[in-house]
């Protein structure tokens, strides 16, 4: 890197982005009057550093106060260079006392901040509390910082024990004040009338008076308060008057140090209150003392104490011609007598001194030139023999005129150049935005960007106010803005009037206070000063560092002036130019060519005349050129990555959060980046005017093959680098939202990148703040501290914190970072500190500074960065265009984006950052670093959600996945899912079909199936051919449909179009049937119900449409039983359980049939039954009995520890369970060979087995009903089978079902084991199950009885859900309650039922319609209409009772039955109900069963209608009548024999002879029917 020159100094305004600054007001009233005549101070300022400020782990680390005063105001802040104080900033203004040039003192004790103040009528005292009191914690945080100046109003700044008026016109010239031991604060003053007066306040925790002393040559009078008249004091020489004073302790005294009028230092000693020690400085002037004598001008006196050096005075005597400072030492003898002893004499120019300060080795001086420019030097009085003094480069002032292009929009280039981060104070802008607007109203508390749109808006109302043509609105644009920026110029010149120096002498910081704001003077590297200093100025070749070689050293500054000579020549447009073609990215080769031709056709021949003689003046040229530029190259060889910097050892917490917290406030911040800035900006000139010495080199001749192979190109590529540092230092952060920031950490935690500490956002420290002090506070200065102190363990608390060396190296670490490279940088003056490397020069793999920017979503700067490093940087390509895509994807441009991330492929394996995305550094094997890379990137777009560039990109990928299946899989389930999702159904299912892994592809057409069926595409699913995957679609679909709600989605009815698509007519009746089934169980409503009905007719029509003998379907029995011949599996076994239950079974019980037959490993069984495929495909079988049981107790899949840890002990149970059961397996099968079984052994053997493998818990948990009847002891005393059964087959069952082995039946072949077949191998024993085989009929009875249910629901729907679930004989009942009594009818005929309920229920229907009411009879209306009704009788009106009466008439007429069964029912109801039976219902059943009536009569006592029918009928036989009773040929000698009732009528004439009384038609009737009986008989 390049060398520090400790000899020249650069100025850093370090601008706060503060339009009103933030003071809290404090006043105070002393109660004074306005001083007679007027009496003013010109503005003074000073500073106050902390004892401990230079040491790591102090509180007042890098921490200092600096003030201002104008008038009767002062203003106080503290300032810290690691964290921000709160509450750092006070205005104080003493009521008409105005403030002392140098007239505050601040002062630090033990527990205390005191600031003495004087005023021109008073004295003041201000107590503080000292830092390090104020926090109760020793480890510090930003956040619980406050300043000094907190609890300022808390201070008792009001009490008079803080404060003492002075007499009245004795107001003093200057002042000294300093704090006794003891606490007294003593204010020295230099009244008007000579002498020195000291005031004694006493101590601020103490009672006590003021006391006043007065001090001068002839006499000592001290009084307690007051001073003495000057007619008693005396006259004394006005050449008394002291016109400076200074205070210090020394021992146990104080020495009072006054320069006087007439030139002579006196030295007064406060403990013996006199003089000690005159001094004519006149002795010290070589020349000029008249003059010196005569001079009316400012002396001056400052004091500096060190160990080495003592007590130094430092006198600056002003005179017109030869100013000059004297450095005195006060040596004390051995008889108690001093005497002051001449250092160095040092001249200084002519300009108006401001401020100077002594230090321990230099005299730092401030003045003033003729234009009111700052200047500012330093030199060293001890060993500087020619006494020299060293520059100090102030900040330039900005530009008095802004270059506009023809093509640059005059309000944007003004903007740009107003609040650039170098030029202009926000308190400027704003006094000038005051002053244009002219108006009274002040603005207060803008921001930054709120400023800039006051401003933007205020100039274009004033420009737009009239009307012109674009040409002429051009040059007002420009006059008005011109205008307003002359305007911020005056401003921002009144704003950096100097006014003092502070120098911390524990850390060697230099500060210029302003009248605006405090600037810091940083050490300046070597190339700098060459190029920035003066000719006369330039050091002799002995003193350059850039060589060790003399002749190299005096060739570099023979070439530097030839470089000068060119910058001066290049100014203006040609300067903009150059600038321009850098941002447009042309050649800078061409650029300067251009430059060049300009300037030697603008007639500057005498100047390249000048050049061509310097250049004849240096020796090697080419040998000076490699060397300068080697100075301005940060790069070296040594390259390693700054992720890896090797973290802080052996530190404690205390020294490692002081570290984390250095150079971290806002202040540092501000002033680290606009260094760099500042460095940036010159060393670009620098190079743009070397590289058009090179080629005017050339054009001189010397073709040098060096020079345009090497020089050349090497000072393009600084060029380019230093402009692009300029670049970022003057670009500004974009606002983020927090809710943005938090989705792009999101999406950064997708590429595994949100760890890194580039990318982790935090909170501004500035308002607005540049991408450089962006990238500075969060991720470059914790690296940078690293490596500075990171080596170093323990003594890093130890090293004092060196300000010009440590500044230096964070500077040049941080242009390292942001694009100066792989330098190895040796800080000088820090002992023990090694190289530190860094690595994000452009042509080095480091990427911080892109992920920083990428992590705060400054994405806009992100690709103006990628863009002007793209043509001439060839280091990182691949990390660029990945971040710019990552800035594409941000702002919409996805295209590009996938264009970039293609392009960025490339490079995978050679670039540091891409192989950290993609974990290629902890992946030593990886066979395919692509496909890794556009794994993550399809990741994070698939987080942003972009399917169509995911799909582009999958399709890319796919052929670096070569012939692994796996990822080729992953790639085509990636392109299937989002071709779903953007429901390109043709190109999913052709993605599907491309998918080499059966598993991923079933999981494909699984979404597929389930997705379009949720958008109701069935016509895509169901048209696709489903080559070699027709069956694993309908299994899809049926576990599909059998596990979803069926009302919500038509899984069923997808099924059923899909077998109709292809002609299987069949399977699509079955699943018709299926799901009216299902309906019919877990629907029972009236739409379930008609959905039922729709569905038995589509299962019919299906039917229908194939032959006969293929027209059934199969049903699963709901009986399934272990049996030996049958050859059924248990998993479709299981899954026939599964169907008929309707997904119902436990999967405990179903897990229990499946071990039992042993066939499947358990876990298969739970997949098909339960859908658990990823368990069926990851899970043990004895992880999957775990998984079961908690999917039966909770449901969850996360496993529960609990149970988890149970059911591991008992897997161990099972296994040393499982060895026992083979031993005693062994044992058995002896047993068997020699003993016969026994019953008892077997209840025994049995009875233990029970209770020991907790069979009767699993028994009751899971109801293993055949478990328990298959053990052969239940009972008690059941006998072995044949005798030849062993109780093993029980042990053989624990073991089974334990899960130790897999199950067999118990063998039936003697000799062999049960649990094995011929082979030895484990016999899987054979299940069977009963099924059902459904006709067509069988169907259309279930339809019959649907189509029931649904019109009983439709007619009552209350009745919806009873009718779902009800039987047959159910509905019937139902149906005739309902009054539908043609459907029932139709249901009793279907099914084979009787319909005595339904002539029932319409008979006592009838009865009650008969004797109700009239609301009766209108709610018949109702249930009479849904009935068939016969014609009705339209001659007269008929009621709801008779068509009732006729419904059951017709239907007694039109369903006829054996004995009429039906009217026998009838009129049975009717008698039981004690209701006449009609006539028409008498005549009809005359005609059918007239004896069956005649019982009836007699059943229920009627006789009399009994002996007429008996009458009657026996006269119909007799011939009479015959054709009413249905006889078809009476009784006579030729006609057959007829039957007649006789019992019955035995049984009337009975109860007629016994049971009525006695009368006339008794008699007849029982005479008539005995003799009609008798005529019969014979």
């Amino acid at each position: 890197m390049a060398a520090i020159l400790e000899r020249s100094f650069i100025e850093i305004c370090g601008f706060e982005r503060e339009t009103v600054p933030r003071f809290r007001d404090v006043t105070i009233n002393p109660g004074a009057s306005a001083p007679p005549g007027g009496v003013k101070y010109p503005d003074s300022a000073g500073g106050f550093s902390y004892e401990d400020s230079g040491k790591l782990l102090s509180v007042t680390s890098n921490r200092f106060i600096h003030w201002s005063t104008s008038g009767d105001t002062i203003q106080l802040v503290e300032q810290s260079l690691d964290v921000n104080l709160l509450n750092n900033a006070i205005r104080l203004k003493i009521l008409q006392c105005p403030l002392l040039p140098r007239g505050v003192h601040i002062h630090e004790t033990l527990n205390n901040v005191i600031i003495l103040i004087v005023t021109s009528q008073s004295v003041h005292r201000l107590v503080l509390p000292h830092p390090t009191n104020m926090y109760h914690s020793e480890l510090v945080t930003e956040l619980q910082v406050q300043s000094v100046f907190t609890d300022v109003r808390r201070a008792s700044v009001q009490d008079a024990a803080h404060s003492y008026m002075l007499p009245p016109g004795q107001s003093p010239i200057t002042s000294a004040a300093w704090l006794s031991p003891h606490g007294h604060a003593h204010f020295a003053l230099a009244p008007p009338s000579g002498g020195i007066t000291v005031v004694t306040l006493p101590p601020h925790d103490q009672q006590g008076s003021v006391s006043v002393l007065e001090l001068k040559q002839s006499s000592v009078i001290q009084r307690l308060a007051g001073w003495m008249p000057t007619a008693i004091r005396g006259e004394q020489s006005p050449s008394d008057l002291a016109v400076s004073l200074s205070a210090w302790s020394l021992d146990d005294d104080t020495f009072l140090f006054t320069m006087c009028q007439d030139l002579k230092l006196r030295v007064w000693s406060y403990k013996e209150q006199q003089c000690v020690l005159v001094t004519d400085l006149l002795d010290f002037v070589p020349a000029g003392r008249e003059e010196m004598r005569r001079s009316q001008g400012q002396h001056r006196l400052r004091l500096c104490f060190s160990p080495s050096t003592g007590l130094c005075v430092a006198v600056h005597l002003t005179a017109p011609s030869n100013s000059q400072f004297c450095v005195l030492q006060l040596v004390a003898s051995d008889n108690s007598r001093y005497s002051l002893e001449h250092i160095s004499t040092h001249f200084s120019t002519q300009e108006t001194l401001v401020d100077f300060v002594l230090t321990a080795t230099e005299i730092w001086g401030l003045w003033v030139d003729e234009d009111n420019q700052t200047v500012m030097k330093y030199t060293n009085f001890e060993h500087n023999v020619a006494a020299m003094w060293n520059q100090v480069f102030a900040q330039p002032a900005p530009e008095e005129e802004v270059h506009i292009g023809p093509d640059q929009d005059p309000r944007e280039t003004y903007l740009d150049v107003l609040f650039s981060p170098l030029r202009f104070t926000g308190a400027a802008i704003v006094k000038a935005l005051q002053i244009y607007r002219r108006g009274t109203e002040r603005i207060l508390d803008l921001t930054w960007d709120s400023l800039k749109k006051e401003v933007t808006l205020t100039l274009q109302s004033s420009v737009t106010q009239f009307e012109f043509t674009q040409e002429d609105y051009r040059v007002l644009q420009v006059d008005f803005w011109s205008k307003f920026y002359a305007c911020c110029l005056q401003y921002q010149e009144a704003l950096s009037t100097p006014l003092a120096l502070h120098v911390n002498q524990a850390t060697a910081m230099v500060c210029v206070l302003k009248k605006g704001f405090v600037s810091f003077l940083l050490p300046c590297f070597a190339v700098d000063h060459l190029y920035l200093s003066s000719e006369e100025h330039l050091f002799s070749e002995e003193d350059t560092p850039i060589s060790e070689d003399p002749e190299l050293g005096s060739d570099v500054v023979q070439l530097v002036q030839c470089v000068r000579l060119v910058g001066e020549c290049v100014q203006g447009d040609m300067a903009c130019e150059m600038d321009r073609a850098l941002d447009m990215l042309l050649s800078p080769e061409r650029a300067t060519e251009q430059v060049l031709e300009n300037l030697l056709a603008n007639g500057s021949d005498n100047l390249i005349e000048d050049i061509n003689n310097k250049l004849q003046e240096v020796r090697n040229p080419l040998a000076a050129m490699t060397a300068l530029l080697r100075e301005l190259d940060l790069e070296t060889d040594m390259e390693t990555s700054p992720e890896r910097t090797v973290p802080p050892t052996g530190q404690s917490l205390s020294v490692r959060m002081s570290l984390s917290q250095l150079y971290g406030s806002s202040v540092s911040v501000s002033v680290v980046c606009q260094a760099l800035c500042q460095t940036a900006m010159s060393r670009a000139l620098l190079c743009r005017d070397i590289l058009i010495l090179q080629h005017l080199y050339l054009r001189l001749g010397d073709n040098s093959l060096q020079m345009q192979q090497d020089l050349i190109p090497r000072c393009c590529n600084l060029l380019c680098c230093y402009h692009l540092l300029k670049q970022l230092s003057q670009t500004f952060t974009s606002p983020v939202p927090l809710d943005t920031l938090d989705i792009n950490l999101q999406h950064l935690s997708v590429l595994k990148l949100s760890d890194s500490p580039a990318v982790l956002p935090s909170r501004s420290v500035l308002n607005p703040q540049t991408v450089v002090e962006l990238f500075y506070q969060n991720v470059a200065r914790k690296l940078i501290v690293a490596q500075l102190f990171g080596q170093r363990g323990a003594e890093a608390s130890q090293t004092p914190l060196h300000w010009p060396q440590l500044i230096s190296s964070v500077v040049t670490l941080l242009s390292q970072h942001l694009g100066g490279g792989n330098s190895s940088i040796q800080t000088p003056g820090l002992h023990g500190l090694s190289p530190y490397i860094m690595t994000s020069w452009p042509t080095n793999p480091g990427f911080l500074f892109p992920e920083c920017l990428m992590g705060n979503c400054q994405y806009t700067q992100l690709q103006e960065y990628v863009r002007l490093i793209g043509p001439w940087c060839q280091a990182n390509v691949g990390s660029c265009r990945f971040v710019l895509g990552q800035a594409y994807l941000a702002s919409g441009e996805g295209q590009k984006a996938l264009q970039c991330f293609q392009e960025a492929a490339e490079v995978v394996k050679e670039e540091e950052f891409l192989m950290r995305l993609t974990g290629l550094e902890e992946e030593t094997n990886t066979t395919a670093p692509r496909l890794s890379y556009y794994n993550k990137v399809l990741q994070l777009l698939e987080d942003i959600g972009l399917p169509e560039l995911v799909i582009n990109l999958a399709t890319l990928a796919i052929s670096e996945a070569g012939t692994d299946q796996r990822r080729q899989a992953a790639l085509w389930t990636r392109i299937f899912k989002h071709h779903l999702d953007l429901g390109h159904n043709r190109e999913a299912y052709e993605a599907l079909t491309q998918n080499p892994e059966h598993s991923s592809q079933l999981d494909c057409l699984r979404q597929l199936v389930v997705v379009l069926c949720e958008r109701a595409q069935l016509h895509d699913l169901v048209q696709f051919p489903y080559v070699n995957l027709h069956e694993e679609v309908v299994s899809i679909i049926e576990s599909r449909a059998r596990a979803v709600d069926l009302m919500t989605h038509n899984y069923y009815e997808l099924l059923y179009a899909f077998h109709i698509n292809r002609h299987n007519y069949r399977k699509a009746g079955t699943v018709m049937f299926e799901y009216s089934m299902r309906l019919g169980r877990e629907v029972r409503t009236l739409r379930g119900l008609q959905k039922q009905v729709d569905c038995f007719l589509a299962a019919l029509n299906c039917l229908r449409l194939i032959r006969p003998e293929y027209a059934w379907i199969v049903q699963p029995s709901s009986r399934a039983a272990v049996s030996r011949p049958g050859q059924t599996s248990p998993g479709k076994l299981a899954w026939g359980w599964y169907q008929t239950l309707g997904g119902a079974v436990p999967c405990c019980t179903v897990l229990y049939r499946v071990c039992v037959g042993g066939a499947v490993p358990c876990c298969t069984v739970l997949y098909r039954v339960c859908g658990w495929e990823v368990l069926y495909r990851a899970v043990p079988c004895c992880t999957v009995l775990y998984r079961v049981c908690v999917c039966v107790l909770g449901g969850a899949v996360p496993c529960c520890t609990v149970l988890y840890r149970v059911w591991e002990v008992l897997y161990r149970v099972w296994e040393v369970l499982y060895r026992v059961w083979e031993v005693l397996y062994r044992v058995w099968e002896v047993l068997y060979r020699a003993v016969p079984c026994c019953t008892v052994w077997c209840v025994g053997c049995c009875t233990v087995l029970y209770r020991v493998c907790v069979w009767e818990v699993l028994y009751r948990v899971c109801v293993w009903e055949v478990l328990y009847r298959a053990v052969p002891c239940v009972g008690g005393a059941v006998p072995c089978v044949g005798g030849a059964v062993p109780c093993c087959t029980v042990l053989y069952l624990c073991v089974c079902v334990g899960g130790a082995v897999p199950c067999c039946t118990v063998s039936d072949r003697p000799g062999t084991s049960p649990k094995r077949d011929h082979d030895g191998e484990l016999a899987v024993a054979p299940v069977s199950r009963q099924i059902e085989i459904l006709e067509l009929k069988d169907v259309e009875k279930e339809y019959v009885l649907a189509r029931c249910r649904l019109t009983l629901g439709q007619h009552e729907p209350a009745c919806a859900a009873i009718a779902g679930g009800a039987s047959a004989v159910e509905m019937v009942a139902l149906l005739v309650q309902s009054g539908l009594f043609d459907s029932a009818i139709l249901l009793c005929h279907t099914f084979s039922l009787p319909l005595t309920p339904i002539f029932e229920g319409l008979t006592f229907k009838c009865m009650k319609l008969q004797y109700g009411g009239e609301q009766s009879q209108n709610e018949a209306w109702n249930w009479l209409a849904a009935n068939q009704l016969p014609s009705l009788i339209t001659t007269k009106e008929s009621s709801a009772t008779d068509e009732a009466w006729r419904l059951l008439a017709a239907y007694l007429e039109k369903h006829q039955s054996q004995n009429a069964q039906y009217h026998r029912c009838v009129i049975n109801r009717l008698l039981s109900h004690g209701v006449p039976v009609p006539d028409w219902l008498v005549n009809a059943c005359k005609e059918v069963d007239a004896a069956a009536l005649l019982r009836l009569y007699l059943n229920y006592d009627l006789l009399e209608p009994a002996a007429e029918l008996a009458m009657e009928y026996i006269d119909a036989l007799l011939g009479r009548g015959h054709q009413y009773f249905g006889v078809e040929r009476p009784l006579s000698a030729t006609a057959p024999l007829v039957w007649l009732p006789y019992t019955s009528i035995d049984q009337l004439l009975h109860s007629l002879s016994t049971g009525l009384p006695h009368s006339k038609r008794r008699n007849a009737s029982v005479n008539y029917v005995t003799t009609s009986y008798r005529r019969s008989e014979s």
